[in-house]
């Protein structure tokens, strides 16, 4: 069922580029500052700049990301650490059993 969901979507996403490349035909030209590109189709200029714009956000979105992934380490090995910490302590015999040791023995 997912399967066909995504597949339907597909067609949709398609079936839509489609319909707006037919009615975006028109030839604009792209001026990027330092040189101009004449006669680019205006649904090709569209999807360039949707295209650009995703790349764009993702470069943005990454530094957060890749912080969040090195605290998430760092806080994975201090528990660990600390986890081991409290093994330790739990094998150690405590104080009393010790002195009841030496008043018997």
């Amino acid at each position: 069922m997912k399967a066909l969901l995504s597949i339907l979507v597909l067609i949709g996403v398609v079936a839509y580029a489609a319909f707006l490349a037919h009615g975006n035909s028109d030839r604009v030209p792209i001026n990027l500052l330092f040189t101009v590109f004449d006669g680019v189709p205006l649904w090709l200029a569209l999807l360039g700049a949707a295209v650009l714009g995703a790349v764009v956000t993702g470069v943005a979105c990454a530094w957060p990301m890749l912080r969040l992934r090195l605290n998430l380490r760092r806080q994975s090995r201090r528990i660990t650490r600390l986890e081991q910490e409290i093994h330790g302590l739990r094998t150690l015999p405590l104080e009393e059993e010790e002195e009841a040791s030496a008043r018997d023995g």
